[in-house]
């Protein structure tokens, strides 16, 4: 799209803007930057690699401008940006890091907390008004401490990203050219059933792995102008109570979401009409809260075996309810059984008290079976059993368990 920045002026100078002071109605501005960039490779026959990368940067911006009668002009009031950003990454170093048992910590984690040092010293080296070489007793140079959001976004980010520390980006919303997207895919090969050994018994097989992940502010906004005020060299001067400089917008927190979904899936469809199913899945959620200085780590695990097998031409008789008409069906009987276990737990991390705590977080198992016969193209008869065990990680909470069963009838009034 296309926006003219100068809209407002031409607005003035045109007699566009109206001169009642009673209307408060802003200017609004939005400016939205989105890349996708998607890719479908075929390393080797029957195997496919589907590769995405995405970006995506959303600001609004309010102005008021209101008529000084005194001074004969529009004076632009409360200015404010919000926006929004979100991009793909790779965390996958980290992906697989164990949880030290006992005091729950996380090797990651503590390189985050060491990472600040670095990242103040670069922001200093940056700053006309810093000097990297002076620091306080805890090693942090003045107007970038430890807890400075300017500098506890960039070092999160190469913690968990495995990037280089000294050379990652400042930004805390960079450009498409200052941090470029690092690529997702989903890979699948449906080859192994045409193996001379295994194709005289299975028809079709899928092999799946897929990985996401995505770095992600969920909303930023501009500081007003007695906390930030840009000199003209380009930075603020202006400090907050922990002697630290405001940076430009205020972020209340970042997260990392990530997903193996599946790690790996195998779907198998055997000649003699069974059908396999096998799947691990894995995911993480990194909330880093810049409010209270608090990281949120969730993590679940999950293992799921399922099975299907269709009897063909079962035959069942069904009566009248005074029994003097009797009525013989004919169709297949699918039987379905579905078996998993979840493993979830929930970590709150805190960086100033250097506390690892596990807040949540329990083991279920799933067991679902059904057996579906179609009598007609209308109806349908199910039979269901679910059964759902929980087993909590933390004392707070007490084991249960869900049981339903029974039978269902499916009408289909449509013609």
């Amino acid at each position: 799209g296309w926006k003219d920045e100068h809209f407002v002026d031409r607005a003035q100078n045109n007699y566009m803007l109206s001169l009642d002071t009673m209307l408060n109605e802003p200017f609004i501005m939005s400016h939205s930057e989105s890349w996708t960039v998607r890719a479908s490779l075929e390393p080797i026959r029957r195997m496919r690699l589907d590769v995405n990368m995405d970006y995506a940067n959303t600001k609004n911006s309010n102005e008021y401008y209101r008529w000084m009668e005194d001074e004969q002009y529009f004076r632009n009031v409360n200015s404010m940006v919000t926006g929004n950003f979100t991009m793909s990454t790779l965390t996958l170093g980290t992906a697989f890091e164990p949880i030290e048992s006992g005091d729950n910590q996380s090797e990651t984690f503590e390189r985050f907390s060491e990472y600040r040092k670095v990242i103040a010293a670069r922001r200093a080296k940056n700053h006309p008004g810093a000097d990297p070489e002076v620091v306080n007793e805890e090693g942090y140079p003045e107007g970038y401490g430890r807890l400075s959001q300017d500098v506890l976004i960039p070092a999160f980010r190469a913690a968990y990203s495995v990037r280089d520390v000294k050379s990652i980006t400042l930004n805390n919303t960079p450009g498409i050219l200052e941090s470029i997207p690092l690529p997702n895919w989903r890979l699948t090969y449906d080859g192994f059933a045409k193996l001379p050994f295994v194709k005289d018994y299975i028809r079709t097989a899928t092999i799946m792995h897929t990985y996401r992940s995505s770095y992600n502010i969920g909303s930023y906004s501009s500081r007003p102008d007695d906390l930030y005020r840009e000199q003209d060299d380009g930075y603020n001067y202006i400090k907050d109570a922990n002697n630290n400089y405001f940076s430009q917008y205020e972020i209340n927190s970042i997260s990392i979401t990530e997903q193996f979904s599946p790690l790996l899936g195998i779907d198998l469809k055997w000649k003699n009409s069974l059908i396999t199913k096998v799947e691990v899945k894995k995911s993480r959620n990194l909330t880093m809260s810049l409010s209270n200085n608090q990281l949120t780590e969730n993590r679940t695990d999950e293992y799921i075996i399922g099975g299907g097998y269709r009897i063909k031409d079962v035959k069942i008789t069904i009566g009248s309810l005074r029994g003097s008409k009797k009525r013989t069906y004919n169709s297949d009987l699918n039987l379905r059984l579905d078996f998993s276990i979840r493993n979830s737990l929930t970590m709150l991390r805190k960086l100033e008290e250097e506390v690892n705590q596990a807040t949540s977080g329990s083991t279920s198992i799933a067991i679902n079976t059904s057996a579906d016969y179609v009598l007609s193209d209308r109806f349908n008869l199910r039979l269901f059993y679910k059964h759902n065990i929980n087993k909590p990680k933390v004392s707070q909470s007490y084991d249960n368990s869900n049981i339903d069963f029974g039978f269902s009838v499916t009408f289909t009034l449509a013609s």
